[in-house]
């Protein structure tokens, strides 16, 4: 794939221009513009390098949804409470990152009503089953509209026959029933969205998401009813491509570097808080300088995608089970927090990644509970290694891709880095020496500050606080 020298973004805004030449209400469902969150599929897909997959024919996912959609409009949709906040939870992790934020609401007082509601793969979660469900709020009117939605693959190709020179014709030809599927899910989602928002009438929508298209699609609905959208951190930003267009209102963001990169991304100072953290208050008061005894390395595991691979995955882990064979440590394996703990059975059935060192498969959430006491953590590139500075363990960064690291953390003395399993033992070794460890913690807090802003544990006072504003907007 060629892109004439264009970034992803300037591409996918100029693909978007030609996709806007189908008939406007393919783009629109009920008056809502579709276009902002399918211009963000566009980006994503042109910076993953490829299509991707999309299971079942375009058009039979289209023609699925409009009855499947009929049919749950029959039934009265959920009832819900009004609330001055809605919190839009798009994973697991997002109600337990909001879970100390909304406990303090309650402490302060703040006068506000908060309810959160499950979206998107959340709202088929098990773990979020007592959350409202945005899929359980559409109304007849809505359905109807559903029935209505067209998207003809022969016009969509005629829209789009400017994308063969523009990214060739075999990524084309991949794309476009790629974006059948991804308009009709979106006016599936726009309409959910909008009837949700009809029913709970919030003052202020607060999310974790500033990079996929359902922080287009969600703005987008929101402004038209004229609600306030703040976006909360989830983790530092550095894609300033990718968070271009967002639209929020407001962005939380976790220190200066961050507040930087959103920044460039063309948001202008006044929408940008630093309140750093939430999540991490707990680690800062927790912390501690002895080490259990038996050692644990604490492997804090990434989602698999992009260049995360699974040839990745082995490596890293790889790495942290002979970083632990030196010091006479067991590994603490962590899933990422958006995957199944059953997405590693198939590489640690693979003795040789595990000889000799007991792998343990942790919950998803308990890199906080095990940090604490910890002799090592061991990651790939993930925000990870802030957690284990913040709670008095050395971080070790495995680097097994070409080029420089995705984030600098080594240079900037937050974590030591290694390219194979054999340097990874080294420092390892080193940092059980004391004096060699202190350093290693010392060097690394200090250089947290531009990336976490002020570590004093009030990161969960000041998204509080950035809450009730939105809120009072």
């Amino acid at each position: 794939m060629t892109t004439s020298g264009a970034s992803e973004r300037d591409l996918a805004a100029s693909m978007m221009g030609d996709l806007r030449a189908a008939p406007r209400s393919a783009l629109e469902m009920r008056g809502i513009d579709l276009g902002p969150a399918v211009e963000q599929v566009l980006f994503s897909s042109l910076r993953a390098g490829h299509a991707g997959e999309i299971g079942l024919r375009p058009r039979v996912r289209q023609l699925a949804r409009r009855p499947v959609a009929a049919l749950g409009a029959l039934r009265a949709p959920q009832r819900l409470p009004r609330a001055d906040v809605m919190v839009i939870a798009l994973a697991d992790v997002h109600r337990r990152l909001f879970a100390p934020v909304g406990a303090e609401l309650g402490r302060i007082d703040a006068g506000i009503s908060v309810i959160q509601v499950a979206a998107g793969r959340a709202a088929m979660d098990p773990r979020l089953a007592d959350l409202p469900g945005v899929p359980r709020q559409l109304t007849r009117r809505s359905a109807l509209a559903l029935m209505r939605h067209r998207v003809d693959h022969r016009v969509l190709a005629a829209a789009t026959a400017a994308w063969d020179g523009k990214v060739g014709a075999e990524v084309a030809s991949s794309l476009r029933p790629r974006m059948i599927d991804t308009i009709g899910r979106l006016a599936l989602e726009a309409a959910r969205i909008d009837d949700t928002m009809a029913a709970v009438r919030p003052r202020a929508i607060v999310m974790y998401d500033e990079i996929d298209a359902w922080s287009r699609l969600v703005t987008t609905v929101a402004h038209r009813r004229g609600v306030t959208v703040v976006d909360l951190p989830h983790a530092e930003a550095v894609d300033a491509d990718a968070i271009r267009g967002a639209g929020y209102d407001l962005m939380g963001v976790y220190g200066p570097r961050s507040a930087a990169v959103v920044a460039a991304a063309g948001v202008p100072d006044h929408r940008i808080v630093i309140v750093g953290p939430a999540g991490f208050d707990t680690l800062v008061r927790s912390a501690r300088d002895d080490i259990d005894v038996p050692r644990r390395v604490v492997l804090a595991a990434q989602y698999r995608g992009g260049r995360m691979t699974d040839a990745v995955r082995r490596g890293v882990l790889a790495s942290a089970v002979v970083a632990a064979r030196e010091i006479d440590a067991a590994v603490e394996l962590v899933p990422h927090p958006t995957e199944p703990v059953s997405a590693w059975d198939s590489i640690l059935s693979e003795r040789s990644h595990v000889s000799g060192v007991d792998v343990l498969v942790a919950s998803r959430d308990a890199l906080h509970d095990l940090l604490p006491g910890a002799a090592l953590l061991v990651t790939g590139w993930s925000n990870s290694v802030y957690e284990a500075v913040l709670a008095r363990v050395p971080a070790i960064t495995v680097h097994l891709l070409e080029g420089p690291p995705p984030m600098p953390f080594a240079a900037e003395g937050i974590a030591r880095e290694a390219r194979d399993a054999t340097t990874a033992a080294q420092h390892a070794r080193a940092l059980m020496v004391p004096e060699a460890r202190r350093l290693a913690l010392s060097t690394a807090r200090a250089a947290l500050a531009e990336h976490l802003g002020p570590l004093d544990g009030a990161a969960t006072q000041r998204t509080a606080a950035l809450v009730v504003r939105a809120a009072q907007v």
